[in-house]
């Protein structure tokens, strides 16, 4: 089964901003329009230790008791015209990536939220309060509950975004909570660092 992220090479010589427009989470090239590709190279293949995963299905909710997240998933997001991710169309609402994993299947899932807008803060601004043993529970298309297990909470620089740590091939079911954090610059219309939430599947209801 080839890797989740084929294109991705030690050294990384392509530079990647990750930004945040009002809160969504965008990535952008720097340079090289083909190599943003390899967004679109997700898959929910086999990979050994594998241990608890599900089968794919849309998410349908999230909720993080601990902070108090409840909300709907809008339609998934993808890639635009010039291949960087697109940002939900909502604020009160959350987006999975398409071309990653469902929550509960083998590998990274993807799940973009906006942290605030213009009149206020938004979804995903409880999101800086997540803890490490919080729970992050998504509700599926065919009527199963993911439980996840946050394990890891990183605030990382746009222009410094470890790619591969975030979005790499992983042996179990995981899950990326991702935001925008840090200091908001008006002239840029970004924020300067991004909040990820990393979590693994410990539970199917």
């Amino acid at each position: 089964m080839p890797p989740l992220f084929p294109h991705l090479k030690e050294p990384i010589i392509v530079a990647f901003i990750v930004g945040l427009l009002l809160g969504g989470a965008l990535v952008y090239a720097a340079n090289g329009q083909g190599y943003l590709n390899f967004l679109s190279a997700f898959s929910a293949g086999e990979l050994e230790d594998a241990s608890l995963r599900l089968p794919h299905s849309l998410p349908l909710s999230i909720r993080v008791p601990a902070v108090g997240i409840d909300a709907k998933f809008e339609a998934p997001v993808a890639l635009d015209s010039f291949g960087r991710m697109e940002v939900p169309k909502g604020y009160d609402t959350v987006a999975w990536y398409e071309f990653a994993p469902t929550p509960g299947e083998l590998g990274p899932s993807v799940v973009l939220g906006h942290v605030d807008s213009e009149t206020g803060p938004k979804v995903f601004h409880p999101l800086k309060d997540v803890k490490e043993g919080d729970t992050i529970e998504i509700t599926r298309e065919d009527g199963s509950v993911a439980v996840f297990s946050a394990y890891k909470i990183k605030y990382y620089r746009q222009t410094k975004f470890p790619m591969k740590d975030v979005f790499g091939d992983t042996n179990e079911a995981e899950i990326r909570l991702i935001t925008c954090s840090g200091i908001f610059d008006h002239a840029t219309y970004r924020y300067s660092h991004n909040l990820v939430v990393y979590g693994r599947l410990i539970e199917v209801k």
